[in-house]
């Protein structure tokens, strides 16, 4: 490539965001990649042997390229952070790169909006940039947001198509160790979250992927299924890592070599366990009911699977009953408890579900208001197809003429 085509393709520098490129032996894929990226640039190399950190340098002659003297996995961009200097950190692999303006973009709506801790971009893989399903995912995320926020509330994220508040990231630790990488975005999804900032999907923002043909194998998923496991021991309930440990067991080879690989890790993990509170932990829970299992494809980038929430009945004892009496106790299709006190619901189209609240019900059952995203608990607006909460937002949206009052 020549300097001149090279200048075309850069796009305009913004100082309030640094991209963060990690790499290992990935030479033929910063060839692509590195010139189209943002600066200021700071290139991290995880011990290539195949020479990356020089051809990083000659790509890329005003990028800061830190060499490290092992494979640190995903803590790479921890190391890149903290040797940023602006107020934002967009993550960009060796096969990925910003499209001009997002970046800019994105830092206007962080200056915007404090509250935001992490946006997150549309992915278009491959040459033919077909969109990457884990997107749909994010864009139909079922958690509350606000009106006055851009964006749909998500608790999950690529880590080569965010940008981050530098501040946020460090406070919560950053990547770790445990998980090393494949699937590290969801702890740092978790802590963010209950460190009370607001993780968001936005579809203007697009990030270009190019990954290697077949990148997607039996180690990739069993470095997955390893990491889901280890993601839950540190942050979630022990039920969720029963489940996990339960349903990678079940999708075969792969995921139960991952399950023994995590038991090799447990050590760690059981060292790093702080577990997130209810709320956020609910939040995960209701991300993936809706979401349910998602395959791995060839071309995407693969993440973790959703937990389906649905499981069996169990019995327990009941303390009150006599010696050896045990009663049947329903399980919540939604968090998973175990409750004698449990109800079922029947909806028009006869799917019966199990809750053991009417909170549990409102997060799974309830329409969801198609200007605000809140759960719609009365008898709400309609407008066509789509319902509201209130007239306000139905105004909003469709400009209806509606009255809270008359």
């Amino acid at each position: 490539m020549t300097t001149s085509s090279a200048l075309r393709l850069r796009p305009e520098p913004d100082g309030r965001v640094t991209t963060v490129v990690i790499t290992h032996d990935g030479r033929h894929r910063l060839s692509t990649s590195l010139e189209r990226n943002h600066r200021p640039l700071i290139v991290v190399d995880n011990a290539s042997t195949d020479g990356s950190p020089a051809v990083a340098r000659q790509l890329a002659p005003d990028a800061r390229v830190i060499e490290l003297g092992e494979n640190a996995g995903a803590v790479a961009r921890n190391v890149g952070t903290r040797a940023a200097e602006s107020p934002y950190v967009a993550f960009a692999d060796d096969d990925s790169w910003w499209t001009p303006g997002s970046l800019s973009l994105a830092a206007d709506v962080l200056d915007a909006h404090p509250s935001i801790g992490l946006v997150a971009a549309r992915v278009l893989v491959g040459e033919d940039a077909t969109l990457d399903p884990f997107c749909e995912v994010l864009a139909r995320s079922p958690l509350p947001r606000s009106p006055l926020d851009p964006g749909t509330t998500v608790l999950g994220f690529m880590a080569c198509a965010v940008v981050v508040r530098r501040e946020a990231l460090l406070e919560v630790g950053g990547f770790d160790s445990v998980v090393h990488i494949h699937g590290e975005e969801e702890r740092v999804a978790l802590d963010l979250a209950e460190a009370g900032h607001r993780l968001c999907y936005l579809d203007d923002l697009v990030v270009r992927h190019v990954p290697d043909p077949g990148k997607t194998t039996g180690a990739r998923r069993r470095r997955l299924a390893r990491n889901d496991v280890l993601t839950a021991v540190m942050r979630l309930p022990a039920r969720t890592v029963a489940r996990r440990i339960g349903r990678h067991v079940r999708e075969g080879r792969a995921g139960v070599l991952g399950v023994i690989d995590a038991v090799t890790r447990l050590p760690s993990a059981l060292a790093n366990r702080r577990p997130v509170g209810h709320d956020v932990e609910l939040q995960s829970r209701i991300v993936g009911l809706a979401d349910g299992p998602r395959p791995l494809e060839g071309g995407a980038s693969p993440r973790r699977p959703a937990v389906p929430f649905i499981f069996p009945s169990a019995r327990a004892r009941d303390p009150l009953a006599p010696e050896g009496a045990v009663r049947t106790m329903a399980t919540c299709s939604v968090c998973g408890n175990q409750y004698d006190g449990a109800f079922t619901i029947t909806t028009a189209d006869d799917e019966t579900r199990v809750f053991d609240s009417f909170e549990c019900a409102i997060h799974a059952l309830a329409p969801r208001c198609a200007h605000c995203g809140c759960a719609v608990v009365g008898h709400g607006q309609q407008v066509g197809g789509d319902v509201y909460c209130c007239a306000h937002c139905a105004r909003e949206s469709t400009g209806a003429d509606l009255a809270d009052r008359v």
